[in-house]
């Protein structure tokens, strides 16, 4: 049995790395006692998105409106219980366009030949499968004969180049994928772009989510049992992975503030 055995970690994935990497008070409390939090408006306008732009493409007949009514709805689900105030209905104003800037941005590459993939890989050193789940893959463009993995980003500020953070995603796909191009698209109701990630600059950057994998095995096994981290933290809360109410309740009854 291994230490991740012990906190019922089945796999790794980049968002949870990149927690621990962020703010490892809220990694031990999402990952060791399981308090994840619910659903934010970005969460579910991202995949509100993606709801609309797969009916448009998977439906032949199928039109925008009814694309966007499907997003709506399921956005409207994910969203009925989180105390997100105005946010809540100004986002949903954002769905058409968002969808809009999607289908212009993909146009190029054709209709997706798959969707939500479950990727795997076996980083040597550590102790526990890495997983993610790709956007869509489409069929070889241009004189490139790979097939593309592309990754979709909803957000309101297009940024100049791909984030960090987003990069050890990308770059995981590249290891789990290393016959594909790896493409993230970034999308705003009013534009879009799309960068290319280096493969050889993937390789550097998956050396550093395994040294991070690994702290998180040596930080697992510095106490019998791991629930007793809370000992070492002392969190601070002004960043966003912090805003949820149950989340900080929860927080208030481990570290007593």
């Amino acid at each position: 049995m291994t230490v991740f055995n012990k906190v019922k970690i089945n796999a790794l994935s980049t968002s949870a790395v990149n927690m621990f990497r962020a703010d490892p008070a809220r990694w031990y409390l999402a990952y060791v006692l399981k308090v994840r939090g619910g659903t934010n408006h970005n969460m579910a306008r991202g995949s509100a998105v993606e709801v609309g732009y797969d009916y448009t493409w998977q439906n032949e007949f199928g039109t925008l409106e009814e694309g966007v009514q499907k997003a709506i709805e399921y956005y409207n689900t994910q969203t009925a219980f989180a105390n997100l105030g105005d946010k809540r209905d100004k986002e949903r104003e954002t769905i058409k366009p968002f969808i809009e800037q999607m289908i212009d941005a993909t146009k190029p590459y054709g209709t997706p030949t798959s969707t939500q993939n479950k990727l795997t890989l076996n980083m040597e050193g550590v102790n526990c499968d890495i997983i993610g789940y790709d956007d869509y893959t489409f069929k070889p463009h241009g004189d490139d004969p790979r097939p593309i993995c592309l990754d979709l980003k909803t957000t309101h500020r297009i940024p100049s180049a791909m984030s960090d953070s987003h990069k050890r995603q990308m770059s995981l796909y590249q290891a789990m994928r290393p016959d594909h191009r790896i493409l993230i698209c970034y999308v705003s109701t009013k534009k879009h772009v799309i960068y290319e990630l280096d493969p050889e600059e993937a390789k550097v950057v998956n050396e550093e989510f395994r040294i991070a994998a690994r702290a998180i095995e040596r930080l697992l096994s510095v106490f019998d049992d791991p629930k007793d981290l809370h000992q070492i933290f002392a969190p601070d809360y002004s960043s966003f992975y912090w805003d949820d109410a149950q989340v900080r309740a929860e927080a208030k009854r481990v570290w007593g503030y």
